[in-house]
């Protein structure tokens, strides 16, 4: 459980800040796209730890019952 909620932070702000990176060497605009990639990697990690909460929490709960 815990290695899947650190895959869930880390892969997204990986891939996103890498191709930020990669898109701010192509257009000169550092570090604009590296930002925003990070901001958005943010954003999907939340998402993701968030569904998988509710997942475990509902599996948690069909246990009890």
């Amino acid at each position: 459980m815990a290695g899947q909620l650190g895959y869930a932070i880390a892969i997204p702000i990986v891939i996103l800040a890498f191709a930020g990176r990669l898109l701010d060497r192509q257009f000169d605009s550092s570090p604009l796209f590296l930002l925003a990639g990070v901001v958005l990697a943010i954003v999907v990690s939340s998402v993701w730890v968030v569904r998988k909460a509710k997942e475990i929490e509902r599996d948690l709960t069909e246990k009890i019952k």
